[in-house]
């Protein structure tokens, strides 16, 4: 960095309000050793180290969503001041540091995991929760630690590190939808932690099934990078005819797909991909979870539930016992997955009639389990 431009930063920093002195000597005992200059520390290596300027702005948070800004490697405070800010960028305030009431031994450990369902709104609530102080979600949503083989091999250590830059303070949290529905995944989470905690996100499972289908048809059709990730990542795996689902000739009709996932679940098939129908018999799914885990420990929530901003941090604050300091005014729940459960979908009304009919019978279940009931033509 040229003499001139650091100048330009220095005061540009230091006359912001963000750089708070106090709390980086505080906060970095080293510095304050040192006897280095505070900000042009923080202008000079701290924001490469993740150091934050002041309660107020997260380094490692703004990086971690701006990543043009992180490749670009200018200082995240530098850039949101002269840029970001005009551009409607967001910033995240670090959370204050108190005690919270989610029991975590373990400083290192998870506190809570977002398990689904697929296409249910998981990613706007993961980006929404990701935006509060006292939440820091992973890198990328799906780690898929539990779910994916090759993942879980690497250990718990690389699970952790997937979360190295939260602050003290902060709930740590991850968004893997399959986890609701792959069997073999409460046994892990159970090892890991049996004391975890889980977000479940329902949708009405017929509007789920032609979201599920229709997403893929996208991928299959126009995006040739996730569809060669989708390959690489099922061949010789137990989704095998996932892969084999993105490379045939012609993507199937819904109701052709429908009927071939029909056909896997009334011949007990162990083969669990594709599961555009399957996903929805969520009470079946968290049978296999409840084997594993009190039904106390999940936080259940509707899709139509993510636009009702006050009830809904109301639930996760109840459910996870702590306090949210937050300005209702300030927030909004960003539209990642379509946010409401009913939508205009293509479905001829044989198969629609023939969805409706399957799913009745465990949505019901799925009520009396939950002691919830939602408006799903039941």
């Amino acid at each position: 960095m040229h003499l001139l431009e650091k100048i330009f930063q220095y005061f540009t920093i230091k006359r912001s309000g963000y750089f708070d002195k106090e709390f980086y000597l505080k906060t970095y005992p080293e510095i304050r050793d040192s006897g280095l200059n505070p900000t042009i520390h923080y202008i000079t290596q701290g924001w490469k180290e993740n150091h934050d300027p002041g309660p107020n702005f997260s380094t490692s948070w703004y990086l971690k969503t701006y990543p043009d800004v992180k490749k670009a490697k200018i200082n995240p405070l530098y850039h949101y001041l002269m840029y970001g800010k005009k551009e409607g960028r967001q910033i995240k305030k670090l959370p204050s540091l108190r005690e919270n009431t989610l029991v975590n031994s373990r400083d290192t450990s998870v506190d809570f995991i977002i398990v689904g369902a697929q296409r249910a709104g998981t990613t706007s609530l993961f980006k929404f929760l990701d935006l509060l102080p006292s939440f820091c979600g992973s890198p990328y949503k799906e780690v898929g630690f539990f779910s994916i083989d090759e993942n879980y091999a690497k250990g718990s250590n690389w699970y952790h590190q997937q979360f190295e830059t939260c602050s003290k303070g902060q709930l740590k949290f991850e968004a893997t939808p399959e986890y609701l529905y792959y069997p073999f995944v409460p046994s892990r989470i159970n090892n890991y932690n049996s004391d975890m905690r889980f977000v479940v996100l329902f949708r009405d499972p017929v509007d789920r099934c032609y979201s599920a289908w229709k997403l893929f048809k996208n991928i299959y059709e126009k995006d040739q990078l996730t569809k060669e990730k989708i390959i690489k990542h099922s061949k010789g795996t137990g989704k095998d005819n996932l892969a084999n689902l993105m490379v045939s000739e012609d993507y199937p009709d819904f109701t052709k797909a429908v009927h071939d996932d029909l056909g896997r679940y009334y011949q007990n098939s162990n083969i669990l991909e594709p599961s555009f129908v399957r996903r929805g018999l969520y009470h079946h799914q968290l049978s296999h979870w409840l084997k594993y885990f009190d039904i106390t420990q999940f936080l259940f929530l509707e899709i139509n539930e993510l636009n009702q901003l006050g009830d809904l941090l109301k639930k996760i604050r109840d459910f996870l016992g702590i306090e949210l300091d937050i300005a209702l005014n300030d927030l909004e729940m960003p539209e990642y997955n379509k946010l409401s459960g009913k939508k205009n979908i293509d479905i001829d009304q044989e198969t629609l009639s023939l969805l409706q009919n399957f799913y009745h019978e465990y949505n019901i279940k799925l009520f009396k389990l939950i002691n919830k009931t939602y408006d799903w033509n039941v």
